[in-house]
């Protein structure tokens, strides 16, 4: 048996060596090798199975958010939980990340977790973002959303949303290796903070942000400016076509005088910007509330022949001798300021009010008298406020007009509303309630610097508000007289035109006398500011006006608060040719052939102060 094998084993030797030697050639060179190379099969790749995010209205998952979350990342979270039931029409719960204690947290779990989370996966990959990007993964049932900065949540909650796909079965899913990373970095600058808008690139930006917190409905809703110093024009129109590749739409607004406006917008974000060619500095505005878009807010009215336009300096209850709180400051206040236009098509526009002590019963009803007179409009038939413009937030320039409102607001119809205030108080709130009480439709609208304001035939150009006087190099108010935060109107009419000041202060002057020549600022009919207590000397002498409408008694603008009143009356007189005295009388300015003439006089119609409100 074993000389069988030896005999078999050399025999296979002997036709193996046959073989190698017949495998060279005379040359030495390999001959090819003819044997069949082994046949590897590779396993089939098998994907993973989708992840089913809902199927039909039902979903086995739930959107989780921190116990502790932001507003912005809460919003976020509602936001998602109601597309699923709009969109997909599918019911999906929303649960925070509360836990007992940390054993608590499930090992894995069916969950869209939006932001910061006490789960492992939400940590893990929010450690790895970079500046300016966001990141939707799975990581195996659950969906982590999460951002580098807050505001990007949104941006990532829309791609989670798109990347769901919905086949005939009414089930979503994702892929179960969704990754999707979003670079927002064009959208981020060391302390730039308008979420959601380009960053700025040049000039110096501001130490902080300036927060507008009022607004007219909407609650809880901030607008934010941010400021930039040392820029140039054509970093600005470089900044527009930025916004424009985000895909905002850039509306022109203006582009004279000095300034240069834009609006733009994309979806719910809506900002605004101005360039101011004589300092250099750029202002932007991210607004947040129920601001009205001037196309829904302006309006325009044909004048026919017949049609007048008439602006009307209402005559207030004042001492002829002036203001003296030790005596007669709460009886006869010398601060009030009210104007009103009639329009060519009839309606009003109310310029402030006065303050309340000068709203007596009597004076009210002279009000709605001379608003019947100059509008024709007969009792029984609802007369037309086109808009009630608020210049500030001080109460002789709107608590007696609101008094009247609540006499006689069944006989008006109040349809717009217009003032830039930065914040609130008691008084704008109980003026916003009975508006929004009174009148269900009225628009409101937050003027800026740029801005035309059309109402029927007369525009109301706005050349300075609040945000002018908030420096571009530290976000904050420059001026420490709250009277410069009066919105400044240049009012066009019939070929004239009119300064409207309100109350504005020595740093308003600085800033319209920079940003302007005196040919912009050259007006016909002079609403004196401040009721003659500030000496603007600079800018009165730029206006030169033809008329000058003083908030004030004749007797009050020789004496006032300060030592400077009689000097500011030296002033006007110097620069106009007439005068007139809201204290004295009531008048009313038309142009009559190309000039402004005074073409009604009424005496003033009240009573001392006796105690009423509103």
């Amino acid at each position: 048996m074993n000389m069988k094998k030896s005999l078999l084993t050399l025999l296979c030797c002997s036709c193996v060596l046959a073989a190698m030697a017949g495998c060279q050639s005379d040359a030495g060179t390999p001959a090819a090798d003819t044997t069949a190379a082994p046949v590897t099969t590779a396993a089939p790749v098998v994907a993973a199975e989708p992840l089913c995010i809902f199927s039909g209205t039902a979903s086995d998952y739930k959107i989780v958010r921190a116990e502790m979350a932001s507003d912005t990342v809460t919003a976020v979270a509602t936001s998602a939980w109601r597309s699923f039931e709009e969109t997909f029409k599918t019911r999906i719960n929303i649960a925070t990340d509360w836990i007992k204690k940390e054993a608590d947290i499930p090992a894995m779990a069916a969950e869209i977790l939006v932001g910061p989370t006490n789960r492992a996966e939400t940590a893990a990959i929010t450690a790895e973002l970079d500046e300016g990007t966001y990141r939707v993964k799975a990581v195996e049932d659950r969906i982590v959303i999460c951002a580098a900065s807050e505001w990007m949540l949104e941006n990532a909650m829309q791609a989670f949303l798109d990347a769901i796909e919905v086949d005939a079965a009414g089930r979503g899913t994702v892929p179960a290796d969704l990754d999707i990373v979003g670079d927002l970095s064009d959208f981020v600058r060391p302390g730039w903070t308008l979420d959601g808008l380009p960053a700025y690139d040049g000039g110096r930006l501001a130490d902080e942000a300036f927060l507008e917190t009022l607004n007219f409905k909407a609650a809880n809703a901030s607008s934010k400016m941010m400021c930039i110093a040392n820029t140039k024009r054509d970093e600005f129109d470089a900044y527009l076509k930025k916004a424009e590749g985000k895909g905002f739409t850039v509306s022109a607004v203006s582009d004279g005088d000095g300034i240069t406006a834009v609006r733009f917008t994309n979806g719910e974000l809506s900002a605004y910007a101005y360039f101011t060619e004589a300092s250099n500095e750029t202002r932007i505005i991210l607004e947040k509330g129920d601001d009205a878009p001037l196309s829904a807010f302006n309006y325009t009215y044909e004048k026919k022949a017949g049609d007048t336009t008439t602006m009307f300096q209402f005559g207030l209850m004042m001492d002829k001798d002036g203001i003296d709180f030790k005596y007669n400051g709460n009886t006869r206040l010398n601060c009030g300021h009210m104007y009103f236009m009639k329009l060519a098509d009839n309606s009003i526009v109310v310029i402030d009010g006065g303050g309340i002590q000068q709203m007596s019963d009597s004076t009210a009803v002279e009000l709605l008298r001379l608003f019947r007179e100059v509008t024709g409009i007969p009792e029984g038939q609802k007369m037309t406020i086109s808009c009630w413009f608020i210049s500030h937030r001080h109460p002789d320039h709107y608590n007696g007009f609101t008094r009247f409102l609540t006499k006689y607001h069944d006989q008006l119809e109040i349809e717009r509303v217009l003032y830039n205030i930065q914040e609130t108080n008691g008084d704008i709130d109980r003026i916003r309630g009975l508006l929004n009480s009174y009148y269900k439709d009225i628009l409101y609208h937050k003027p800026h610097t740029g801005e035309t304001i059309q109402l029927a035939d007369v525009a109301f150009d706005v050349i300075y508000t609040l945000e002018d006087q908030v420096s571009a190099r530290t976000g904050a108010i420059a001026s420490t007289d709250f009277n410069d935060t009066s919105t400044v109107l240049r009012i066009n009419f019939d070929g004239a035109k009119l300064l409207l000041l309100g109350d504005a202060s020595g740093g308003a002057e600085k800033i319209l006398v920079k940003n302007y020549k005196s040919d912009v600022l050259k007006s016909d009919i002079l609403q004196v500011a401040h009721h003659g207590w500030n000496n603007l000397s600079s800018l009165y002498t730029a206006v030169k006006p033809t008329i000058s409408l003083y908030p004030q008694s004749s007797g009050g603008a020789e004496r006032g608060l300060s030592g400077s009143a009689a000097n500011v009356l030296s002033r006007v007189k110097n620069v106009s040719e007439e005068l007139y005295f809201a204290g004295d009388e009531t008048v009313g300015v038309t142009v009559v052939d190309g000039k402004p003439t005074v073409t009604y006089r009424h005496a003033v119609v009240g009573e001392e102060y006796s105690g009423w409100s509103w």
